[in-house]
């Protein structure tokens, strides 16, 4: 069972910052958000000014066996070239981790075929899950090990300087697994939580609800037993992402949410330590339904709404420059006493 020490967020810390922002040379509140963002990072922190470079980026991979029932547009096989896809610098999130200047690792941890490249960590638990509409996923003790992969991957990249943490992943079919997991967390019935994934047409979505109707008959999955919940109905690079997600709010480092598997994941780290959520930013909403309930449940507003459905960390990616800019904020602007500017005070007279 994972056993993590989360501390909780510095309060007070969230307090000064504010008390701070408010003196920067502008009208209170007039930066929106950011300057919410900006005091969120510092209770993450417990830095007044905070600082989030490097980001790191982690993208899991791993095969789902649920894919036998045909629930995905594309083969199995496309998590593989995938990976591969990565090692070489040519997917979406490797332009976006170029662009914000990022350390990006791919953690092999349950891909069904070999991966031959060097370029690609080697974490394989096992060749893939079973197909978890006939039998379960996995076995209790195979989720234990995938969720220390992405402990143990996050603490190291961590080690090497990174400061906000990115986690993404890739596997087809892992919708179908997150959508089931989401399933047993909230009463919301399948038709709102299970979405067209990579882009199956409607008939087969209909089809993707039955699978995962089935199973959760079959397996009665329950989230207050979390190990067993995600042997039944989970992925491998779920319980990897999960686990990275421990080791970073273990550590204070605030880890920037992707989309619909990744804040999935987030849930599934919930219910190994509540309090985990505490250093969590929703870097954006996804058009896939279940993520609005995700989030949701999270009780976390994304930043952006740009329509992505991707995976692999890519709006958590586009989202990070946000973060720099709340930290530039409070870490570059001068406050009204320094610069020599009046203020205004309640009845809107000048004031110093």
């Amino acid at each position: 069972m994972m056993n993590v020490s989360i501390p909780p967020i510095h309060r007070e810390m969230v307090e000064q910052a504010r008390a701070y922002i408010d003196q920067l040379t502008k009208p209170p509140g007039s930066l929106g958000r950011l300057e919410e963002v900006a005091a969120t990072l510092a209770g993450m922190t417990g830095e007044l000014l905070p600082r989030v470079t490097p980001p790191g980026v982690l993208v899991f991979a791993a095969d789902h066996g649920v894919t036998e029932e045909g629930v995905s547009a594309y083969p199995a096989e496309v998590t593989a070239q995938m990976v591969y896809n990565f090692a070489n610098g040519g997917a979406a999130i490797n332009a976006f981790s170029r662009q914000i200047g990022a350390l990006l690792q791919v953690i092999d941890v349950g891909v069904a075929v070999p991966i031959a490249d060097e370029r690609v960590i080697q974490k394989k638990v096992r060749p893939g899950t079973n197909n978890f509409a006939e039998t379960e996923a996995m076995t209790p003790s195979e989720a234990e090990q995938a969720l220390h992969v992405g402990y143990e991957q996050a603490a190291s990249i961590i080690e090497q300087g990174v400061r906000t943490l990115i986690v993404g992943e890739m596997g087809i079919g892992n919708t179908t697994a997150a959508s089931a997991l989401l399933a047993t967390l909230t009463d919301e019935p399948l038709e709102r939580i299970v979405g067209k994934g990579s882009g199956i047409k409607e008939e087969m979505l209909a089809h993707k609800q039955d699978v995962i109707r089935r199973a959760l008959l079959l397996h009665r999955p329950d989230p207050a037993k979390p190990l067993e919940w995600l042997s039944k109905i989970g992925g491998l690079e779920i319980a990897a992402m999960a686990g990275a997600m421990l080791a970073a709010a273990e550590r204070r480092i605030p880890i920037l949410l992707d989309g619909f598997i990744c804040t999935v994941a987030a849930l599934v780290a919930r219910q190994f330590a509540v309090n985990v959520t505490d250093y969590m930013i929703a870097g954006h909403r996804s058009q896939e339904p279940g993520h609005s309930i995700a989030l949701r449940l999270l009780e976390k507003e994304p930043l952006l709404d740009l329509g992505m459905r991707l995976g692999e960390g890519s709006g958590a990616a586009v989202a990070f420059p946000l973060l720099i800019s709340a930290t530039a904020m409070v870490n570059e602007m001068a406050t009204f006493a320094s610069a020599g500017i009046s203020t205004a005070n309640a009845k809107g007279e000048k004031g110093r």
